[in-house]
């Protein structure tokens, strides 16, 4: 499990060059409030997607998106990051399109991060298949948790700008939905390393 989130120092990397930071367990930020910052038109260097799983509370869900939002914003501090979310359900990947389209239309230089966990993960895949090719572009990495999809490439963008990451164990990565450890635990980690070069600052 090292490596389990360490996925986001290449998130990192395409964004800024930076240090070492730790990730929280998300759990302890579940209560939080729903992140809604597309949709206050709130334009920042980086902006965070995230789709969350099934019957997870808030609009960041419970474990993972906090917990990949607490990161980002660590490193960035709150005012560099934006956070906003797709609904977990079947029309998560028309809503990621939707916010996509409305996030490039005032903020078109942002560096947009696509993450989902579990369900959520599937949005992810739906939304990259949505998208324009110029919008694609401007997805800077795209990581998914506990993916039922975990075989099937993303559409549109580097195959070096996509993970998925599933844990031994995790049954839903194999195509059945049943519930193990092994597909609750993707929020504990921390990142040992963030890469040293920065992709997002090449043209």
């Amino acid at each position: 499990m090292q490596f389990q989130l360490a996925f986001v120092a290449l998130v990192l990397s395409f964004v800024t060059v930076g240090n070492a930071i730790a990730i929280p367990d998300g759990t302890t930020l579940a209560k939080r409030d729903d992140q809604n910052d597309i949709v206050n038109r709130v334009c920042r260097n980086t902006t965070l997607l995230f789709a969350r799983g099934t019957s997870e509370t808030t609009n960041m869900g419970g474990s993972v998106g906090p917990a990949l939002a607490s990161a980002l914003r660590t490193r960035f501090g709150s005012s560099a990051v934006a956070v906003a979310l797709d609904p977990k359900n079947a029309d998560g990947s028309v809503d990621c399109d939707n916010k996509i389209g409305t996030l490039l239309s005032y903020c078109p230089s942002t560096r947009i991060v696509i993450s989902g966990y579990s369900q959520g993960a599937e949005q992810v895949h739906g939304c990259l298949l949505r998208l324009t090719q110029t919008e694609a572009n401007s997805v800077r990495a795209a990581v998914t948790f506990g993916d039922p999809l975990s075989t099937t490439t993303f559409d549109k963008i580097s195959s070096s700008r996509a993970k998925v990451f599933c844990n031994v164990g995790d049954l839903v990565c194999a195509g059945q939905f049943i519930i193990t450890a092994a597909h609750l635990t993707y929020s504990t980690v921390a990142i040992t390393r963030l890469l040293t070069s920065s992709r997002a600052n090449r043209k």
